[in-house]
C-alpha cells in the first residue's frame, strides 16, 4: 500500500497552485491505475497532499502486487521530481480489511 505525499506546497492559493496540483494528482493517479492499483484516499492537510493507494484488492489482485506498488512509487517520484515538486513515499505490505 503506497502512501505518496507531496511536500512544499504554498500555504496560500495562487494562480499557479491549482494547475500544479492537478498535474501532480494526475501523475500519481496514472501511475497507480496504470499498474492495476486503486486510489483509496486523496487529502490535503498541514503536511501537504497525500494519496493512499492499494494493490491486491478483490477482483484485481496480482501475484506481484508488492512489486507493482514499488514500481508505482518510483514512477510517481520521478514524475513529481520532473515537475519540480518534492515528495516522500512510504510502502506497507500485509493484509488489510477494507469495507
Amino acid at each position: 500500500m503506497p502512501l505518496l505525499r507531496l511536500d512544499g506546497l504554498p500555504e496560500e492559493a495562487s494562480d499557479e497552485l491549482l494547475p500544479r496540483l492537478s498535474d501532480a494528482v494526475r501523475a500519481m493517479q496514472e501511475a497507480v491505475y496504470g499498474l492495476g492499483g486503486s486510489v483509496n484516499q486523496l487529502l490535503v492537510d498541514d503536511k501537504g497532499l497525500v494519496l493512499v493507494a492499494a494493490f491486491g484488492l478483490p477482483t484485481c489482485a496480482h501475484e506481484d502486487d508488492a512489486a507493482r506498488a514499488v514500481k508505482v512509487a518510483l514512477q510517481a517520484l520521478a514524475t513529481l521530481r520532473a515537475q519540480g515538486l518534492s515528495s516522500s513515499i512510504g510502502i506497507a505490505t500485509g493484509r488489510v480489511c477494507c469495507h
